[in-house]
């Protein structure tokens, strides 16, 4: 996507509606060679859980995006209230989404907090790779639904069996079995590395793979300096960024869109210049620390 159109005459306020343009082409584009049976290396399966993932991805992407343009307002009250908190909160999603998507297609060589011996970077070790994860994804899945349905007895076994089933077919994986056995102990454990481990092998700034996540974190937890900081812009929506919230959504976004143009092979024809301009533009901030010169 190299285009060095200007972005200048594009407002603030209308960046939602050039994502919004390829956001849909990038989500028709892959669900039209989903359906013709182009999975590429990914596999049937990995390619529906990818489709899965994106759609979660830009459902919320679009939450964010009406909570910070559509606000309500207190008819009682001169304050139209945005809600803040709320919009990180949902930022912050995005962001884990976007990550686990990093991990599990982008970064074929790791598994867990463990590099792959001897890794090429081949279409059969990255399909080998991509079925070893999607494995201790779906392990990691059932797991964690045990708890979720532990009122309904009928479940809870099923889980606890499907889960079962899952361990062994990752314990007979031949990736795995290279591991020692604390090794595949901590695998099984730890399915994925920490979430800044992951943004760290992303083409996000050192900077920025560091800090995000705390910083999407800040008000969805009840710390008093973030409550403070909230009840700050709440006195002060007149001066308050709303757009300024955004920025990170869109620098993570624009990756993704590349990520996804180069793993379906998908011709970068189909964007406008101000589309690409604007891609180009985030995905360069995203490389960028906060005290870079532009």
């Amino acid at each position: 996507m190299d285009n060095e159109n200007s972005t200048k005459h594009i407002k603030n306020n209308e960046v939602q509606y050039y994502y919004d343009k390829v956001l849909q082409k990038v989500s028709t584009n892959i669900r039209e060679k989903y359906n013709s049976g182009d999975y590429f290396s990914l596999g049937q399966e990995g390619m529906y859980i990818s489709l899965v993932m994106f759609d979660k991805y830009k459902i919320q992407f679009y939450s964010a995006i009406s909570l910070t343009y559509k606000c309500t307002q207190n008819p009682f009250n001169q304050f139209e209230y945005l809600d803040i908190a709320s919009i990180h909160a949902i930022i912050r999603s995005c962001y884990e989404t976007f990550l686990t998507f990093q991990y599990i297609y982008m970064q074929p060589e790791v598994i867990g907090q463990h590099e792959i011996k001897e890794f090429k970077m081949s279409r059969e070790s990255f399909f080998k790779s991509l079925q070893l994860k999607i494995l201790l994804y779906k392990f990691e899945g059932y797991k964690q639904s045990v708890s979720g349905f532990s009122s309904l007895p009928e479940e809870l076994r099923k889980n606890k069996k499907v889960s079962e089933e899952y361990r062994v077919k990752i314990l007979d994986n031949e990736i795995i079995k290279t591991f020692s056995d604390e090794q595949k102990n901590d695998i099984l454990d730890n399915w994925k590395p920490s979430w800044n481990k992951i943004a760290s092998k992303t083409e996000l700034s050192t900077w920025n793979s560091k800090n995000m996540y705390n910083i999407l974190s800040q008000h969805s937890h009840n710390a008093y300096t973030s409550l403070m900081l909230l009840d700050k812009h709440y006195r002060n929506l007149d001066e308050f960024n709303k757009e300024a919230m955004l920025v990170q959504l869109y620098e993570f976004t624009a990756i993704l869109v590349n990520n996804l143009v180069k793993l379906f092979h998908i011709d970068g024809s189909i964007f406008d210049k101000d589309e690409i301009a604007l891609l180009n533009e985030f995905y360069s901030l995203a490389h960028k620390n906060p005290n870079d010169t532009l």
